[in-house]
């Protein structure tokens, strides 16, 4: 491995845990004091599906550490781009079976979010959790920021 990512966190000026790409992508977290989630954050231009594959483990470990890894700036802007992003890091992606909220399919096993009208809130609740066979992951990703509000809450 020759890839390389500078991190940004308290107490923390730099530190070399990643690997390539001549400090491509930085790590720091997304508020003070907060752990979740982690944010990495490609800062130039490379090949986002290469760099996932070689720090796969790393990934993994970072996030068992943080809960959950945000990444900014990898180009999953679309839904072809976002099922390669999710399958490399997670393998075979799931299929949406046993439902119990309104969602459409995007592209292959890529879901919206529960359809519901951008007034009524979504609250906190385990993914899935009722299903024989339920992910490990979860990705989301954002094609079209909200208007207003528009967060998603992780615990």
């Amino acid at each position: 491995m020759n890839s390389h990512i500078s991190t940004v966190l308290p107490d923390q000026e730099q530190d070399t845990t990643f690997t390539e790409n001549n400090g491509a992508v930085r790590e720091e977290l997304f508020a003070v004091n907060q752990q979740l989630p982690l944010v990495i954050r490609a800062v130039s231009s490379f090949d986002p599906l290469a760099w996932l594959k070689e720090n796969r483990a790393l990934l993994q470990k970072r996030l068992d550490k943080h809960g959950a890894v945000l990444f900014r700036g990898f180009g999953s802007d679309t839904v072809e781009t976002f099922h390669a992003f999710a399958a490399t890091l997670a393998g075979e992606l799931l299929e949406y079976k046993e439902r119990s909220s309104p969602r459409h399919e995007q592209g292959d096993r890529i879901y919206t979010s529960t359809d519901y009208p951008p007034e009524y809130k979504i609250y906190l609740h385990n993914e899935h959790s009722y299903a024989r066979s339920f992910p490990l992951t979860l990705f989301f990703c954002c094609a079209i920021p909200a208007e207003k509000g528009g967060q998603t809450p992780l615990a």
